[in-house]
Formats: C-alpha cells, sequence, structure tokens
C-alpha cells in the first residue's frame, strides 16, 4: 500500500493498523512534510519493519508522481505484486474474504474499486469518535453537475453526495504510472480492467478543524502546481476560497450535510446508515498493532 500524507497524525496509525491487520504486507509512506508528529508515527512503523518512508516536502501538489514514484519503489525494491494507492481517510474492504484472496482469482491488470463515502451533520456536534459519527452512507451519489463556475456556482447537493470517481488497485507488471487521485493507471501493454466487490470507505471530514486544515493545505498545494488543468482537483480550490472569503463553516456546509438535510435524506433513502466499520475502525485506533 502507497499512503500519502501530510499533517495525519490524528489518524494515520489507524489507516495503517485497519489495512495491516487485513493482510497489507508492506506501506510505503510518502510524508509531505508533516510537522504535526506524523512523520514520527511513521518511523516507528518503518523500525517494525512494514513500513517504508519517503520524505516528499515539496508544496505544489504534485501527487500522480510522488505516488507512482512509491510504486515503483515497492515493485522494484519490495517485490510487490499489487498496489493499492491510498489516502489517509479510505479505509479497503471486501464483503466476504480478503483483498489478497480477490487478487489471486483474477487475471486483470487493474481492479476498479467503488468508493463509498461516509458523512455525519455538520452542525451535530463532534462529541464522539468520529467512527462512531460518521455511520451515514451516501446510497444514491448524485451525477456531478456542470458548473459554469467550478468555484462560485451552487452544488446541486452538499459535495460528498455526489458520485465521486472510484480508485484502482493495479497490478506492478508493466506498470507506467498512477493517475492523479488514483483513479486510473498505465502499462506498458494493454491492460486488462475489471470492476470487484472491493469497496473504499471514505471519511472525508471528521471534525471542522480538521476540514479546515485539510481545505488549506489543499488549496494551497492545488495553487502551486500550475500544470494543472483548473478543472483538476477543483474542489480544493473551492473550499480554499471559501474559507478565505466567508470561514471554515461555509466550506463544510458545502460539503457535508446539516442535521435537518440528513433526517430528511434517510428518510428517502438517498442516505442509509452503515456501521460496519464502527468496531473496526475502534479497534484500529489502540496502539501500533503491527
Amino acid at each position: 500500500m502507497t499512503l500519502l500524507v501530510r499533517d495525519g497524525a490524528d489518524l494515520v496509525r489507524q489507516n495503517m493498523n485497519f489495512h495491516l491487520a487485513r493482510g497489507i504486507d508492506h506501506v510505503v509512506a510518502i510524508d509531505n512534510g508533516s510537522i504535526d508528529g506524523t512523520r514520527e508515527i511513521l518511523a516507528e512503523y518503518e523500525k517494525l519493519g512494514v513500513a517504508s518512508v519517503i520524505d516528499e516536502p515539496g508544496r505544489a501538489l504534485d501527487q500522480a508522481n510522488w505516488v507512482t514514484d512509491a510504486a515503483r519503489m515497492a515493485r522494484d525494491r519490495l517485490g510487490a505484486d499489487w498496489i493499492l494507492c491510498n489516502d489517509i481517510d479510505e479505509f479497503w474492504t471486501c464483503p466476504t474474504g480478503t483483498i489478497k484472496e480477490r487478487l489471486a482469482s483474477t487475471d486483470a491488470d487493474i481492479l476498479v474499486c467503488q468508493r463509498k463515502n461516509m458523512v455525519y451533520a455538520f452542525d451535530g456536534g463532534e462529541d464522539v469518535p468520529f467512527q462512531e459519527r460518521m455511520i451515514y452512507r451516501i446510497d444514491r451519489p448524485l451525477p456531478v453537475p456542470v458548473l459554469k463556475n467550478l468555484y462560485t456556482d451552487s452544488l446541486p447537493a452538499p459535495y460528498f453526495y455526489l458520485a465521486l470517481p472510484p480508485k484502482v488497485l493495479v497490478r506492478t507488471k508493466g506498470l507506467s504510472g498512477i493517475a492523479m487521485g488514483y483513479h486510473s493507471a498505465t502499462f506498458d501493454h494493454q491492460a486488462k480492467t475489471a470492476r470487484t466487490d472491493i469497496i473504499v470507505y471514505h471519511f472525508p471530514v471528521r471534525s471542522v478543524a480538521q476540514f479546515e486544515q485539510k481545505a488549506v493545505h489543499g488549496g494551497e498545494s492545488r495553487e502551486r502546481n500550475k500544470r494543472l488543468p483548473r478543472s483538476t482537483s477543483w474542489h480544493w480550490l473551492r473550499w480554499y476560497r471559501l474559507v478565505q472569503e466567508h470561514g471554515p463553516g461555509a466550506a463544510i456546509a458545502d460539503a457535508l450535510p446539516s442535521a435537518d438535510r440528513l433526517t430528511r435524506d434517510i428518510a428517502s433513502g438517498v442516505v442509509v446508515e452503515d456501521r460496519s466499520l464502527v468496531e473496526p475502525l475502534s479497534l484500529a485506533a489502540k496502539p501500533s498493532q503491527a
């Protein structure tokens, strides 16, 4: 597993413990200049022999190149056959069996894994751990709208109600590159793609403070990479502008539902309650299980 992280001390142990307990052999972590203790936590896993750390302090968002380099390291130095490219707020699961069993039973080069957005009401309080609050899954996501202005036009629903693209698991043989966002990959041959029942549970907003930091870091990094089209990672620029002009409350209200809306959407079936990761994430939050 590759794991790109910046200032994720609140979640990095949980993510690594969760995936190592489910058969991930090794983590190649890319630390993007963390200053909150994340780098020291990663060093603990490195000493245990279950992680390798790449220091990439650059502040211009160059995710595709960083993760491609990490994937090549996993293949060429660590002998990885498959790469799961992960973000700190995503947790990969199988309905039955393990991810390794799925990989052993496919001849594909790319497995397409659906992403499930988990949300909570932004005005509902934060008095319990995020996995106990974020028990609401978007079951009927909306198409991403065509907006005249990606940064100022109103969305038809909170951003995390939208049908965001899936993630991919990739075989390393012939792998040339990982695309921005880990939604696709390129190979030196005609790659075979298949769908799978592996699910990526996505917990993007865990608190107002965390989301403000994420929006500012993401927006600043995105602004510095002038090579990317303006439509790439447009949500970072959108939230960065909202934080600057109206404060973090405006940005989080753009991303998550209010308590009133969440109640209505549960009643209509747009959102469903899903507690399947409450216990696993609670267990993974405990000290290193590596």
